[in-house]
């Protein structure tokens, strides 16, 4: 395996887990790098050393600090070296480095800014990704009426896509009003089918998007500063910030029946889009990059595992408020997406329904930031679902002795796979699954609060 070579002047942090070790391949046909001042804080090198490794592309990316009067000088240099295939570009050279290059693409004219250049028979051709990753980002989900606080960078970005994609009313919110009545006047006349305008949002919102930095660090916004109208039906909230991903915004946002849409999302698919300007289509490699990258933030889910009555349910609960965790239980999310209890479930459609539905609730947990996941007792049957959690997160099995558990169901009533075997062979059916756990907390003699506490401590870093 290999890692990303960088400038001496702007190194950034090797990242475990992440940035691959150094194979030593002989021969690098291809250079890219990342510019901006400071960059040394940049993700770019781990995000592209793994892409590199994961897609088989023998890549040279290089993290370099340019100060605003060497900009023409490192362009020019990079023109002239014949390994160049582009760069990713940051603060404060988004805007200054648009006279430098030969073209634009339409995302970067519209938004007047590039965060991405491709070099291609001796010219650069600007771009801005972070258009494309905006629609990435949101999906599928509505944008109907949109309420955007911000007039920077970020919220031309979001506002182009948003045009781009026909959301029908945009309102656009920022502390300086002509700033925001500007933006307005830029992106009406582009997307003459959106509505833009200034000032608070309809009684009823599709989206709420914070593309101000406020949020970032942990440092919340002043009291007042968001709105939170009634949310429409699956009316969602994103937010550009992602250190740390459940920012004030979106956890107050989620108060109000808004779901989250987090910044490292988009940050995922600013690589992929970015990378596919230089190399071509990208296989679908974005929740595996994002559930990698998730790991070095130190906000990968914690995933619990165990036989019913093991406590994964009670512990959860007091670890998730020990740490400050959301708490996510998927046999009851199933029961939600399903609209009726566990055990009418298995009544109704049977046990290979459930696990569909309960595979797609994992598969959601596994890209929820900061979460403290109790897994079903059956769900580590499926393979794919064991390295789902591997990959995603770190796999804490909560064991119990058949005797101690035997007297924890005494008088449980939604458990509809108990009867259908005796106890002792439904463990060992499942104690395969168990097995691949990175931590084992035996819990037959601990309270909720202590299963807690010996989870916090195993896991800490």
């Amino acid at each position: 395996m290999q890692t990303v070579t960088t400038s001496a002047r702007a190194a950034p942090p090797r990242v475990p887990g992440l940035d691959p070790a150094d194979a030593g391949k002989a021969t690098r046909m291809r250079e890219a790098f990342v510019i901006g001042q400071p960059v040394a804080h940049s993700r770019s090198p781990a995000i592209f050393a793994w892409l590199r490794e994961r897609l088989g592309v023998d890549l040279d990316y290089r993290a370099h600090e340019v100060a605003p009067g060497e900009l023409a000088a490192f362009v020019a240099a990079a023109r002239a070296n014949p390994a160049f295939v582009g760069m990713n570009v940051t603060l404060p050279h988004k805007e200054a480095i648009v006279p430098l290059l030969d073209e634009l693409s339409p995302a970067a004219r519209a938004v007047g800014a590039v965060n991405a250049v491709v070099a291609r028979d001796g010219r650069l051709r600007g771009h801005n990704t972070d258009v494309a990753a905006v629609r990435a980002a949101l999906g599928w989900r509505d944008r109907t009426t949109v309420q955007v606080w911000g007039a920077g960078g970020a919220a031309r970005a979001v506002l182009c896509a948003l045009g781009e994609t026909g959301a029908d009313f945009v309102h656009v919110a920022n502390r300086d009003v002509a700033r925001a009545a500007a933006l307005v006047a830029h992106f009406a006349p582009l997307f003459p089918e959106t509505r833009f305008d200034v000032g608070p949002p309809w009684t009823e919102t599709t989206l709420l998007v914070n593309a101000t930095s406020l949020g970032m660090g942990g440092a919340d916004a002043p009291r007042g500063f968001f709105a939170f109208p009634h949310p429409a039906l699956s009316a969602a909230a994103f937010d550009v910030v992602y250190t740390p991903e459940r920012t004030t915004f979106l956890r107050e946002a989620g108060r109000h029946g808004y779901s989250p849409v987090y910044g490292l999302t988009m940050l995922v698919h600013q690589a992929l889009a970015t990378w596919g300007l230089w190399f071509g289509d990208v296989p679908p490699v974005h929740r595996d990059l994002e559930m990698a990258i998730r790991r070095t933030l130190g906000s990968a889910p914690l995933f619990l595992c165990g036989f019913m009555g093991a406590g994964k349910t009670t512990a959860g609960l007091a670890l998730a408020a020990r740490l400050g965790r959301a708490f996510v239980d998927t046999d009851a999310r199933v029961g939600d997406v399903a609209a009726m209890s566990v055990r009418d479930l298995f009544a109704r459609a049977g046990e290979a329904e459930f696990r569909r539905l309960e595979r797609t609730v994992i598969e959601r947990a596994a890209l929820t930031p900061d979460a403290v996941v109790a897994l079903g007792g059956g769900a580590l049957l499926d393979p794919e679902n064991v390295a789902l959690v591997k990959r995603a997160g770190t796999l804490v099995h909560l064991a119990a002795r058949p005797e101690t558990i035997e007297r924890r169901l005494a008088n449980a009533e939604d458990r509809p796979l108990l009867g259908t075997a005796p106890l002792a062979d439904l463990l060992a059916q499942r104690a395969p699954g168990y097995a691949q756990a990175d931590v084992r907390i035996d819990t037959d003699d601990l309270a909720p609060e202590q299963v807690a506490e010996a989870v916090a401590r195993a896991v800490a870093p």
